[in-house]
């Protein structure tokens, strides 16, 4: 009897993507009885490695001088409530009077202290939000 081969980088990403395109899912449970999918798969998480590989060495570089540079971004968390979804976002030693708070289409936009924070929504926001603003950390309830 021959273990289950844990599914490579391809294969776990198409199964996220199955969760969110309908259908998707369903056809890779078909196409996985193919050997000459299964080889694509196994091709394609090849390249992706040595491309990981090969671009890993520059970019480590590249992050190092960046996060000499750079300061830490904020942590943000996205909760959907149901009627509205709840965005927390950590700026601590930041002024309240330092944030802006913008709907731009289905996007929420979060300036303060140099730093701007886009998150795309999945619904059209109604026009108003709440927000509030305790010991460095800033909630927003952004409405459906």
């Amino acid at each position: 009897m021959m273990d289950k081969e844990e599914p490579g980088i391809t294969e776990k990403t198409l199964r996220e993507l199955g969760k969110i395109i309908p259908g998707l899912e369903s056809l890779l449970n078909i196409a996985q009885s193919s050997p000459a999918f299964k080889e694509k798969l196994k091709k394609k998480d090849e390249e992706i490695e040595n491309k990981l590989r090969a671009e890993g060495r520059e970019e480590d570089r590249k992050s190092e001088k960046l996060c000499r540079k750079a300061p830490p971004a904020p942590q943000a968390d996205m909760i959907d409530e149901g009627e509205y979804i709840r965005v927390i976002v950590e700026l601590p030693g930041t002024e309240e009077e330092a944030i802006k708070i913008e709907l731009d289409g289905s996007a929420l936009l979060i300036s303060a202290k140099g730093f701007t924070q886009r998150t795309a929504l999945n619904f059209t926001p109604k026009p108003d939000y709440t927000h509030s603003y305790r010991n460095g950390i800033l909630e927003v309830k952004v409405f459906k």
